[in-house]
This record gives C-alpha cells, sequence and structure tokens, in this order.
C-alpha cells in the first residue's frame, strides 16, 4: 500500500510443476490521480511491462471508459449505469482486439451483484445469479479496480446459479467457505 493506504501493487504467484514452491509471474503497479485510480500496469516476472489498462471517470467519479492493453491485444469497453426492473444496474459494452463484441449486463440490491448476463456478438451467453452472506468483502474496500468490474460487491458470493450458451468452461466453484476474524473480514 501507499502511505495515504492506496493500493500500490500487487504480486501474483504460481506454482509450477518444475518447482516446489510458488513464484513470481506477474504484477501490478497502481497509478493514481489523487486518489482515483488511473491505470493498473502489468509486468512479468522479469520487470517488463507487458500490459496496462487506463479507466477514464465522470464528473460523479464513475467509470466510463477502459482500455486494457495486453501482451499485443487491446480491448475497449464502455461503461453505463441505470436501473432494470427497480434494481440498480451496470452494462459494459466491450469491444475485442479481433472485432468480436460482448455486451455484459449486472443487476445489483444491497450493494451486492445479484445478477448478470453476457452476450458475446458469436452468439454465445452466460448468466448467473448469486447469494452473499453479510460479511466484508475486502476486494470491495480496497478499490482493487478490472476491466470486468469484478471486485463491486461488498459482501462475499456464498452461491452462485449459473447457465452457458455456446461454450462450457471447464472448471466452475461449486462451494464457497470463509472463515471469517471478529471484524468480519475472511482470514481463510
Amino acid at each position: 500500500y501507499n502511505a495515504n493506504g492506496t493500493l500500490r501493487q500487487i504480486d501474483y504467484y504460481q506454482k509450477k510443476p518444475q518447482q516446489s514452491d510458488l513464484k513470481l509471474y506477474h504484477y501490478d503497479q497502481f497509478v493514481y490521480n489523487g486518489n482515483v485510480i488511473e491505470k493498473i500496469n502489468r509486468f512479468d516476472e522479469n520487470a517488463i511491462n507487458v500490459g496496462a489498462t487506463v479507466f477514464t471517470f465522470n464528473d460523479q467519479g464513475k467509470i466510463i471508459n477502459m482500455h486494457q492493453h495486453s501482451y499485443g491485444t487491446d480491448t475497449y469497453a464502455s461503461v453505463d449505469y441505470g436501473s432494470e426492473a427497480g434494481l440498480p444496474g451496470i452494462t459494459i459494452d466491450y469491444l475485442y482486439n479481433n472485432g468480436h463484441a460482448m455486451e455484459y449486463k449486472m443487476k445489483f440490491r444491497g450493494g451486492n451483484k445479484v445478477e448478470d448476463r453476457a452476450i458475446s456478438s458469436t452468439g454465445g451467453s452466460e448468466g448467473g445469479t448469486y447469494g452473499y452472506d453479510f460479511n466484508i468483502n475486502p476486494y470491495a474496500h480496497m478499490n482493487r479496480l478490472d476491466i470486468n468490474l469484478s471486485n463491486l460487491s461488498k459482501n462475499n458470493m456464498i452461491s452462485q446459479q449459473k447457465a452457458y450458451s455456446g461454450s462450457i468452461p471447464s472448471g466452475v466453484p461449486y462451494q464457497f467457505d470463509y472463515v471469517y476474524d471478529a471484524e468480519g473480514y475472511p482470514i481463510e
């Protein structure tokens, strides 16, 4: 963290079959304009810049555009805010390097993403509904942004019901278990 409490860097480690311990495989460094994340630079294990995600905000402090450059490919995203069926929502329209596009819609209740649906220009889709506990999701409070805005829910997910069309992932979580400290933060 920086001295003012903002996130400075996240290190990512992985276990490789030829080694017995975890090895750094990339890290993200956060660039701020005041206390607002402006850019996230990504470096590989050799400190070579391999990409970045840039965020643009409106006057109300909400993200309206994102651009991610990673290993020679670009993804652009436009973000809109509204409501549907009385629930606040976010719609993200993605344009990918290969000319394909995707629309991703999220609905929120009580500060948590309770429903989402993604539809690609190639006909594939994915959607889900989600349940949460009442404890603290630390990623939401760290202002840990990404191009999918995946860390917005204020509580921790305990259930999900998913449906897929066009392609099915090779693995999906089937259970979420947490151990919390006395303040409600997960420790496991």
